[in-house]
């Protein structure tokens, strides 16, 4: 295997996939090992300029807000921002130090669009729900889910997620 790191998202995927322990039965001690080998693999990539410029990004109150900044910019508490969290109502991006809430999520008003709850019951919570959010997708006419959420579009992007989920291209 390559020492060279990797620079897209999948050759990331492919790159860890391939440090992983193996599910060939081990001692206690050489499964220990392993993992310690992985996890100092993760720990060398993550000091990498790539990584560090997506992590430095999550802690951009520019784009994504702490809890604090997001309940303020809303107008709720904290606690309801906590609570529209774990009700899959807000797409938050976990952190090291809590989660982080993407700025982008909100309209002009700070409202969050109709129809997010059910895209995130649909895909989940998480980085690759909001990734799916911002790209632009070709079964909604070249705009993002977003987008086409805060247009109205509610049973497109619906569908879209069912599509994705059910495992159609990403």
């Amino acid at each position: 295997m390559s020492d060279v790191k990797p620079d897209t998202d999948s050759e990331l995927d492919e790159w860890l996939g391939q440090e992983r322990p193996s599910p060939v039965r081990m001692t206690p001690e050489e499964e220990a090992e392993q993992h310690a080998h992985y996890l100092a693999r993760v720990r060398e990539w993550r000091k990498g300029s790539v990584w560090a410029a997506r992590e430095a990004q999550l802690y951009d109150d520019r784009s994504f807000l702490s809890v604090t900044s997001f309940a303020r910019l809303t107008g709720v508490s904290r606690s309801t921002v906590d609570r529209w969290r774990r009700a899959d109502r807000v797409v938050a991006l976990p952190t090291g130090r809590g989660h982080r809430y993407p700025r982008d999520q909100l309209d002009e008003a700070n409202q969050l669009p109709r129809g997010l709850d059910q895209v995130i019951g649909i895909l989940g919570n998480g980085y690759l729900t909001w990734l799916w959010l911002g790209r632009t997708r070709y079964s909604l006419r070249g705009i993002s889910p977003l987008e086409a959420l805060r247009a109205g579009t509610r049973q497109a992007v619906m569908d879209d997620a069912i599509a994705t989920a059910n495992g159609a291209i990403f």
